[in-house]
């Protein structure tokens, strides 16, 4: 499995992971903001981790990681139809 596979699969899996522990409707946003923000922390202990002290980074891996992981969770929750807006809160 390639790394851009693994942040597909992993982003699916936490999205239906964190909806199904907090028992959310299929479509609701809450579990992609989780799956969002627990991205972004990676990201910034990928950055801290690799490159603090070259700054070498830019921001072309950073950015096709987080839009892999959240695409899919993104895909499920408009492919699920219209929800309740007081629903997904």
């Amino acid at each position: 499995m390639k790394n851009h596979d693994f942040h597909l699969l992993l982003g699916v899996l936490l999205s239906l992971g964190f909806g199904w522990v907090l028992r959310r409707p299929f479509g609701s946003r809450l579990p992609l903001f989780i799956v969002l923000v627990f991205e972004l922390i990676d990201e910034a202990f990928d950055f801290t981790r690799y490159y603090v002290d070259r700054y070498t980074r830019e921001p072309g891996p950073t950015l096709v990681d987080t839009a892999l992981i959240t695409l899919s969770p993104l895909v499920i929750v408009l492919g699920s139809g219209p929800i309740d807006v007081m629903a997904a809160i």
